[in-house]
């Protein structure tokens, strides 16, 4: 309508002289002059209040009250966090006006919630994965400790807590294990004193070599037991060749053959008395009295016939 109003104007210019198409475009639109508001749109001055019509005054007020309602939505959103339906009233308010001071601002006032939020999630998991890897120290997980307190160093690799959580975790795990080689070792010590008594040597030699010594070479009483094994494997070679003797003794007594079954309980008796197997030396020495005592009779027996 603008462009036709233009052309009719220009038409009436050369009809009529400039002041009387003017006065007849006055007469018959009852409008400010299309002129000025020509001149004004191409060097695009704003337009006083008191030169607009009543329609663009209306429309004008219409768009500041949405201006103003789509702002303080936008804050609303940001305040609950919804990012991005704030950017987008943002964008549809600076779209309408690109130089409207509270929208530039409110945009700022966006890029630093998203700023503070990230920082908040940040440190929010963080606070999480910190409280998991305490709960499987506690659990003695310390693999799973370990995974987590990385995750926390790969977030914030300069973050204190976190490096003073993983010595942690290196530590208690060198002492637990520590405990736990200590309770394997004391285990092993007790079963092999055990193994010791019932004349087990081999195993008690065993649990020692396996399990005591290549953890801890020096271990006092783990010394202790096997020199209590050797002196226990050479005591009971020694009981062998006692009881062989004793056994070669006792065929002979069987067959009657009483005075080499004397001589051979006596060898018997002088090799336990040797190997200081004291019981076995005072019963084999009560056989030979026996035997001895025998073989007087039968001598006796023989002189008298």
């Amino acid at each position: 309508m603008l462009h036709n109003k233009a052309r009719w104007l220009l038409a009436g210019l050369g009809a009529l002289g400039l002041f009387a198409t003017l006065k007849l475009y006055n007469s018959i639109d009852g409008q400010v002059s299309l002129f000025n508001d020509a001149v004004a749109q191409d060097l695009r001055q704003p337009v006083k209040p008191e030169n607009l019509d009543k329609a663009a005054q209306e429309k004008s007020k219409e768009l500041q009250a949405q201006i103003k309602k789509d702002l303080r939505q936008a804050r609303k959103l940001i305040s609950r966090k919804d990012f991005d339906a704030a950017g987008t009233l943002i964008k549809k308010v600076l779209k309408a006006d690109s130089q409207h001071k509270e929208a530039i601002k409110l945009v700022g006032k966006l890029a630093q919630a998203r700023e503070d939020e990230k920082e908040r999630q940040a440190k929010a998991q963080i606070e999480q994965l910190r409280k998991e890897a305490t709960q499987f120290l506690k659990q003695k997980k310390f693999r799973s400790a370990r995974r987590t307190a990385e995750k926390m160093l790969s977030l914030s690799p300069d973050d204190p807590n976190a490096q003073k959580l993983m010595i942690k975790i290196d530590t208690e795990q060198a002492t637990y294990q520590r405990q736990l080689a200590e309770e394997k070792i004391s285990a092993a010590i007790d079963e092999a004193e055990k193994f010791i008594k019932d004349g087990q040597f081999d195993q008690a030699q065993d649990k020692l070599r396996t399990i005591v010594l290549p953890v801890d070479p020096d271990n006092p009483m783990a010394m202790k037991l096997i020199s209590a094994i050797e002196k226990g494997i050479a005591m009971a070679a020694r009981r062998q060749e006692v009881d062989k003797a004793v056994a070669e003794a006792a065929n002979a007594e069987k067959v009657k053959d009483i005075e080499g079954a004397y001589d051979l309980y006596a060898q018997a008796a002088e090799m336990a008395r040797e190997f200081k197997l004291q019981a076995t030396y005072k019963d084999l020495s009560k056989k030979v009295k026996e035997l001895a005592s025998q073989i007087r009779a039968q001598k006796l027996a023989e002189a008298e016939a």
